[in-house]
């Protein structure tokens, strides 16, 4: 029964139009230092590679039919790049190493600002119908006003990307995770922040995040399920004619012990 009511997601299927339930809003760090390479477990990542891997985690836990994904980039000011898309292709591609920072002047990280941007686009959306995850290595100048979340926003997720301890040179200067100025920012706007950038999203993070947002995850585990006992079955299923012959030739043998003890029994008479 699952197997005949489960249809595969296909984005083709999609209505564009179909206002969706739930949103996922990300501002997303583009500036220079997030191309330094000292993330992830050995320390050999880009901080931008690092936080594509850390977003697609989230994101293919989607069910794209009733979420839309936002994209706020940020540097000196912030631009939005995906609005409400429901194709993970378009957004994936934003993360796959696309060179933002050249839309943008040179010039200091505006974390506050960028942030600011991204809540601001969910001004009139349903309240409670949006999580925002922030994407950044920290390395901002002060702002002078911290942001404010919307009624909109469900839940903060802000994930600290780059090496929080050891330096790395661009532009002249060190940089470095600020992953104090990150924890003040998910304190302020009453969220989480974890520092990704050698550990992965924790499961009790991510289902925590992903709580107020439509996921597969479910359908796909039934579909799991299901195949597995279909499996099963048809192996139980395939083991009856060996079974029955076991049995059949188990009943002979017995039938013939009996046999044979009935005629030596009437001969000895």
């Amino acid at each position: 029964v699952v197997l005949f009511q489960f249809r595969p997601q296909n984005e083709s299927e999609i209505d564009p139009d179909k206002e969706p339930s739930k949103h996922l809003v990300i501002a997303l760090d583009v500036s220079p230092s997030m191309y330094l390479e000292d993330s992830g477990p050995q320390g050999r990542q880009s901080r931008w590679e690092r936080a594509r891997d850390l977003l697609t985690a989230v994101m293919q836990r989607l069910d794209m039919e009733q979420t839309r994904v936002s994209v706020m980039a940020f540097y000196t000011e912030a631009k939005p790049v995906v609005i409400r898309s429901f194709d993970l292709g378009v957004v994936l591609n934003v993360l796959d190493g696309l060179p933002l920072e050249h839309a943008f002047e040179v010039g200091s990280t505006q974390l506050q600002q960028g942030v600011q941007a991204a809540i601001d686009m969910t001004r009139g959306w349903p309240p409670g119908s949006t999580t925002l995850i922030v994407v950044s290595d920290g390395d901002t100048v002060a702002g002078s006003v911290m942001p404010r979340r919307t009624p909109a926003i469900a839940d903060v997720l802000v994930l600290g990307v780059g090496d929080p301890y050891r330096g790395a040179e661009v532009a002249g200067r060190t940089s470095r995770q600020d992953h104090e100025s990150l924890e003040r920012l998910a304190v302020r706007l009453d969220g989480r922040y974890h520092d990704g950038n050698a550990l992965h999203l924790p499961t009790e993070v991510v289902r925590a995040l992903t709580a107020s947002l439509p996921q597969v995850t479910t359908r796909s585990e039934l579909r799991t399920i299901a195949l597995v006992l279909v499996g099963v079955g048809a192996g139980l299923i395939s083991l009856i004619p060996w079974l029955l012959s076991l049995a059949g030739g188990s009943r002979s043998s017995r039938s013939g012990v009996r046999l044979e003890s009935g005629s030596s029994g009437r001969s000895a008479a």
